[in-house]
Order: C-alpha cells, then structure tokens, then sequence
C-alpha cells in the first residue's frame, strides 16, 4: 500500500468527527516508522489551536494534533509552521466571507509547508479535519486540498454496513467531483465479534468503486500504558522501567482503608490495575508491596502500577 503510492504520503480524512481519524494517523505513522528512516505528520487546515515554543523561542498557536505528533513522535526535523500552515480560529468563517482573508494566501501556506516536510521525509501522513466537505466554506475542503495537494486519500469510517456505506458514498461523491483517488477505506471502533460480519460485506460493497477495505479495527476500551503515561504527565517511570509498554485494563484512586484495599487488590479483575495512592499513605504502600512480593513468592508477576 505504501510503497505504491509514488508521492510519498497519504491524505487521511474520515466520514464524520470523533471516530478517531488521529488515532489511526497515529497507528499510520507508528507502523511507517518502521519502514521508513524519517517519517513527517501535517495538518493542512486546523481548528483547535494549541500553544507550543516556536524556534525563536516565542509562543505560537498551532493544531493540537500537530502538537501530539510533533511532541509524541519527536518530530524535531519537521518546523510547526510546515505542519500547521493554516488554522481557521474564532471569527476566521466572517473575515474569510468579508473579503479579509486571501484565499490564494492560504493555498500558498499549504502548498509550502507541504513541500518543505516532503524534502526532509520518506513519506508523510497528511491529516484532514473532519469529513471530506469540512472546510468548504473558505475553500478548503479535504477532498479539494488533496487534490492540490496530489495524493490519494484514506477513509476512516465508523463501525456498521448500512449507515457506515451511507457515509462512505457522501465523502466519496465528494471525492469524485475533485478527482481524488480513494486508496482506501479503513472501518474504525468494529464490535470484537462483528469483524469477520463487517470485513465481508464492505468488502462487497466497497468493490463496486474497486475501493480496497484496508482493515477492521476492533473495538477496545482503551488501556493505557506507562509510556503513556510518561507523555501525559512529562515525567519518567522511576522504577520498573522494563515495564513502559504494559497496559492497564481499569485505573483505580485508593483512599480506603488498608484492610479493606488488601481484599480487593487480590480479586482477578484487579490484577492488570493502574493504583494511584497518596503519598501520605504509607501504610497502602507496604500493603501493594507485600503484594507484589506474593506474587513472586508464587512464582508469578504483578500486572499492575503505582503512581504516588
């Protein structure tokens, strides 16, 4: 799939907002990483800004998304400006209508930051905001910046056959009328026991476009993991280290007393928690490492976390 796409990056939009367009840009870029020595992320038109330290030491607002992944992924070869070239704020909608804002302006922000991450990147993950027609009103729908743009785009589309299809042929209409190639669909948040329901019909219904299904992502409820959390909070784990990558079923904040902390940190469904304690509570400390010393005694290993 990737190695087909001669330009080098991918436009990634979805069918609808909140079925988890950047999170799949993260899952893209992550698996890309391994295949290519230096990978780069743009978002062509942003809507929530976030505050970051510009090159010159200023503060400056761009994408939050842009943010995450330059911060996640340290992308420190590719400039925020590039990857957050135009970004519609508060009132953005009136001054573009009333003539303020200069559209060929905003298409040349585009088209710059695009080139520049491409010389510095083996390929490049360009997210859209929202569907394929978000942005219409100044101009800059996804489908038509990625026709601008030349790439081919990805759908990510929600979980379902009927409705899901419906959504699909709203954005590939839009598509159609760009002459955007649709490299293909991704279906997003899939019921664990429907996958196999869901990747046989789509696939059907997707041929008549000679669309690929690239995949059916289960849903989970998400479990983070230290690494995780390590971004969150901008610290570093401080012991068990060899542990970043475990994941944790539940969270639980423990403010009970030790006798009562001591039965249910031994029952099953406890035993891949996250245990967030006061550093007060000395006493629920030692109670987590007698616990932790049970389970080596018995030859196995706690799945679980601290944060005090």
């Amino acid at each position: 799939f990737f190695g087909y796409n001669m330009s080098k990056a991918v436009y990634v939009a979805a069918t609808k907002q909140y079925i988890g367009k950047t999170t799949t840009c993260c899952a893209l870029l992550s698996g890309l990483k391994e295949r290519f020595s230096q990978v780069g992320y743009m978002k062509p038109v942003g809507q929530v800004d976030a505050k970051v330290m510009g090159p010159s030491g200023q503060v400056i607002k761009v994408d939050k998304d842009v943010r995450l992944f330059k911060e996640f992924f340290n992308l420190k070869h590719c400039s925020y400006h590039d990857m957050s070239p135009v970004m519609i704020r508060s009132g953005y909608t009136k001054r573009f209508l009333d003539g303020q804002i200069d559209h060929g302006k905003q298409v040349e922000d585009i088209l710059r930051g695009y080139a520049n991450l491409q010389k510095v990147n083996d390929y490049l993950v360009v997210e859209g905001t929202g569907h394929c027609g978000v942005g219409s009103i100044i101009g800059l729908d996804n489908a038509w910046v990625a026709k601008q743009l030349g790439l081919d785009m990805v759908l990510i589309c929600s979980a379902g056959l009927g409705s899901s299809f419906d959504e699909l042929m709203l954005n590939y209409m839009k598509c159609e009328e760009h002459g955007v190639k649709i490299r293909g669909v991704i279906m997003n948040r899939v019921v664990p026991g429907k996958v196999d329901t869901v990747r046989t019909y789509i696939e059907k219904a997707l041929s008549r476009w000679n669309v690929p299904l690239i995949g059916c992502v289960p849903y989970y409820t998400y479990s983070p993991t230290l690494k995780d959390l390590e971004t969150l909070f901008q610290e570093e784990v401080l012991v068990g280290q060899e542990f970043r990558d475990r994941r944790f079923e539940s969270i639980e904040l423990v403010a009970t007393s030790l006798q009562k902390f001591l039965k249910i940190v031994h029952l099953p469904k406890y035993q891949n928690t996250l245990w967030i304690l006061h550093a007060t509570r000395i006493d629920l400390l030692q109670g987590v490492l007698e616990h932790i010393e049970e389970h080596k005694a018995a030859g196995g290993q706690w799945g679980g976390g601290l944060i005090l």
